[in-house]
C-alpha cells in the first residue's frame, strides 16, 4: 500500500496539521539541518575554509542528537500547567 503522505506536500502537511489545531512551529527536517549547513558552509567560503559536507543518511541523525525531545516535552508540559494556573484558576 502506498504511503498516503507521499501524495502531499511537506507544506500541505504542516498547513492540515495547524488547521486541526497542532501548533507546528517548533517542527524541524533534514530541510533545517542544510538551511544551517548551507549558511555554515557560506562562512566558511567567506573564511577561505573547505566546505563540510555530510551525507545525506547522516542528517537525520544531526536532528535526533541535537533534539531532546524528553526535555523539550517536559519543560512544555510544564509550561502549559502554569498558564492554567496562572491564568484560569
Amino acid at each position: 500500500m502506498e504511503n498516503i503522505f507521499n501524495q502531499f506536500s511537506s507544506f500541505e502537511l504542516i498547513r492540515e496539521l495547524n488547521n486541526r489545531g497542532y501548533f507546528t512551529d517548533l517542527l524541524y527536517s533534514k530541510h533545517s539541518v542544510n538551511d544551517i549547513l548551507d549558511t555554515i558552509n557560506e562562512r566558511r567560503d567567506d573564511d577561505g575554509e573547505e566546505p563540510i559536507w555530510i551525507p545525506e543518511n547522516r542528517i537525520l541523525g544531526i536532528l535526533e542528537a541535537s533534539i531532546n525531545v524528553r526535555l523539550i516535552e517536559s519543560l512544555i508540559n510544564e509550561r502549559i500547567e502554569e498558564e492554567i494556573f496562572d491564568n484560569y484558576e
